[in-house]
């Protein structure tokens, strides 16, 4: 309670630029100045970043370089209970977004792919889950694309006879032969009504 009241302190009585610097970007694992230039639509994030680690603001360096850089986890979630309080639901996943088109630029599918989950672009996931998934599975990562096609609606997954097949054989590979059979056979009937 006495932490929470003193972040919350020092959240206000910071300026206008660095509180919305820190909203806006409360929702990212992770970020580096391109990544913030991207979602807050400006060219100062950098200097903006340094403030905050000169102000003390809970900012943590991942790496010797000082390119990537995470907020406390205690500042953090303070900081996203602000964002959802001060923007609307559209408006985050719309930050959520600009976060995946920048990691799909730079060739980072799975933050992409995540991203664009939690920004609700499902479609946007799925063509993304389709770009990579052999990747993903010759990885091993079988749970990770589990998680990713367990979060997009069903409707969309049908709607996409690859994905759907895709997910057919991942039920395959964790031993659920009965789901995975019903699975591919949808997959398999969709599959055969698309255009040639």
């Amino acid at each position: 309670f006495i932490l929470k009241y003193l972040i919350e302190e020092v959240l206000k009585l910071q300026p206008e630029n660095i509180r919305h610097f820190l909203l806006r970007t409360a929702f990212l694992d992770k970020f580096c100045p391109e990544l913030c230039n991207a979602i807050l639509g400006i060219e100062n994030s950098d200097e903006l970043i340094q403030e905050c680690i000169k102000s003390n603001l809970f900012v943590i360096s991942l790496d010797d370089q000082q390119i990537w850089f995470r907020y406390h986890h205690l500042f953090a979630d303070l900081l996203s209970m602000y964002l959802e309080k001060e923007y609307t639901e559209k408006e985050i996943c719309q930050l959520h977004m600009k976060a995946s088109h920048w990691y799909q630029e730079t060739a980072n599918f799975e933050q992409a792919i995540t991203y664009a989950i939690n920004g609700k672009a499902y479609q946007q996931a799925a063509e993304l889950i389709e770009q990579i998934v052999d990747r993903v599975i010759a990885r091993g990562q079988v749970k990770t694309l589990m998680k990713w096609i367990g979060e997009i609606p069903e409707e969309i997954i049908v709607s996409r006879p690859r994905l759907l097949l895709h997910q057919g054989w991942v039920v395959f590979l964790t031993g659920n032969v009965t789901a995975a059979s019903k699975i591919l056979h949808a997959g398999k009937s969709a599959l055969a009504l698309l255009p040639e």
